[in-house]
């Protein structure tokens, strides 16, 4: 479904990736003037993830019986359309949204693959296939956003900065190596038209090309691009993504126990990457 008025935005990205790079600049695209199309849509962000467990939420569907799916299924369609009549032109942000990620009603995390730990954190990560099937039956112009990073550095920002999987190398890196896998099979199954990728600090506005910016702009809505004042702004709120130098210490030697794990994440990772590359996604 194509719109020039109403679009949708999902991030979709490996924990680690730079989803909350992204939340900065959502923030200050919504903010940068009265007619930026930035809206920050927290009512269906939480009906796609809540991590209350009394809520029921789209991507938890596994914790919830098949009548509970429907029910919230139904509800998104109907939240799809609500969003619609809000304005002429939106870009609506579905994730990385900071206002609705420890809200006490909502907990929607980054939603990243995974979002949030838990004993069930393999399992929790969106199903972007699921949404751009809601989406298609609502008439709503989603869009796929695939943020990229090298193996390497998804690694030290989870388990040495973070310390995700309470800083568990081996569990981290076979958590991060399912959820890569799951999101190519999900990538393999849109049509690439409606998905772009981007290296969120190895692209930066320092280091990216103004056909980049301009590319993505365009991709994301139309009224990014529309005028020299509104592109300035765009331009501005992406200079919120700043190059991660990541500090030597952070990469560790590798032990001989984590080479093949991590050898068998750099391959998932990668293929993430190729079906980008493949596909003439990536944005440079």
């Amino acid at each position: 479904i194509f719109s020039e008025g109403h679009r949708f935005v999902f991030v979709a990205g490996l924990e680690g990736t730079g989803h909350h790079a992204w939340s900065e600049v959502w923030r200050s695209c919504a903010q940068s003037s009265s007619s930026s199309p930035c809206h920050l849509e927290e009512k269906l962000s939480c009906a796609l993830y809540n991590n209350n467990t009394a809520n029921l939420s789209l991507f938890l569907g596994f914790r919830q019986s098949t009548d509970q799916n429907l029910k919230v299924e139904e509800e998104i369609i109907g939240l799809f359309g609500e969003c619609k009549k809000k304005q002429n032109a939106a870009l609506f942000i579905l994730n990385t949204v900071r206002e609705s990620w420890n809200s006490g009603v909502c907990r929607t995390g980054m939603m990243s693959f995974p979002n949030f730990d838990g004993l069930d954190k393999t399992l929790q990560r969106p199903d972007v296939v699921q949404l751009a099937q809601l989406a298609e039956i609502s008439q709503a112009d989603l869009r796929i956003l695939v943020l990229l990073r090298p193996t390497q550095q998804i690694i030290a920002s989870t388990t040495k900065k973070r310390k995700f999987s309470d800083g568990n190398k081996l569990l981290e890196i076979a958590v991060l190596e399912a959820n890569a896998h799951a999101l190519y099979s999900q990538l393999r199954q849109l049509d690439p038209k409606f998905v772009i990728c981007f290296d969120a600090y190895e692209h930066a506005i320092e280091a990216s090309s103004f056909d980049g910016r301009t590319r993505l702009g365009a991709f994301l809505h139309p009224s990014l691009n529309a005028t020299d004042n509104a592109r300035s702004h765009w331009n501005a709120s992406m200079s919120k993504i700043k190059k991660r130098n990541i500090p030597g210490d952070w990469y560790e030697p590798t032990p001989r126990g984590v080479q093949t794990p991590l050898q068998k994440l750099n391959a998932a990772v990668s293929l993430i990457a190729d079906y980008c590359q493949l596909n003439n996604l990536t944005i440079r």
